[in-house]
């Protein structure tokens, strides 16, 4: 569900001391942007390659022009050779994976713990530290994707829970105390449907955007 704070969630994680001593600068893809599972192959592979130092430019070159020692990638059907380009680059690194709005998955993407088949799979060295974390809408894509005992389902907060969150974002807006009445809280808070992140953009344009909740003017 969108607005559930998925990406916040994330990126609260990434923030924690914990996972900044343990892993090495993470690398995002952004996948909001994908129509289709036939786009993803190669697009997440070359973000990666791009955020390790690779030139995007070269990335469609011949794979002798990204190496000094051409023999060591060959260019095998299907771009494969950027696979084990990437394999490379994370061999040896306690890489932390962000796959953040997964809408697709083909079977070129499925189970990122296997690596018993050809596919992207390949490319995440295993017993090394690494993580991935993925974020999406579609519980069946992530399933595919990822171990389901693994899977956090982020529900829509209750109404307790949203009206205190959006206490929250006020007085990080600078609303004084005399502004941020209970009829406030109540009218963003019923109007986000338990969405945090429709709360907190709400939260800042209150004035100007949410009618009275009874509907007068």
């Amino acid at each position: 569900m969108c607005g559930t704070g998925k990406t916040t969630l994330v990126k609260m994680v990434l923030d924690d001391p914990r996972v900044r001593n343990k892993y090495e600068e993470p690398l995002w893809v952004c996948l909001y942007d994908l129509t289709s599972s036939d786009e993803m192959d190669i697009k997440i592979v070359k973000e990666m390659l791009a955020q390790l130092g690779d030139d995007p430019d070269l990335l469609t070159e011949q794979p002798d022009l990204l190496t000094e020692e051409p023999d060591q990638l060959t260019a095998e059907p299907k771009d494969d050779w950027l696979v084990d380009r990437l394999h490379e680059k994370l061999k040896g690194r306690t890489y932390l994976i962000v796959l953040d709005g997964v809408w697709h998955c083909n079977e070129w993407f499925n189970n990122l713990y296997d690596n018993n088949t050809v596919r992207f799979s390949q490319a995440l060295p295993k017993d090394e530290g690494g993580a991935v974390i993925v974020t999406s809408r579609q519980k069946e894509v992530t399933t595919k994707l990822v171990n389901g005992e693994k899977l956090i389902h982020l529900e829509p907060w209750d109404d307790e829970k949203m009206k205190e969150f959006v206490k929250r974002c006020l007085e990080q807006q600078g609303k004084s105390s005399s502004e941020i009445t209970q009829e406030k809280i109540d009218s963003i808070a019923y109007h986000c449907h338990g969405l945090p992140l429709v709360a907190e953009f709400l939260s800042g344009w209150i004035e100007k955007q949410i009618p009275d909740k009874s509907g007068s003017d």
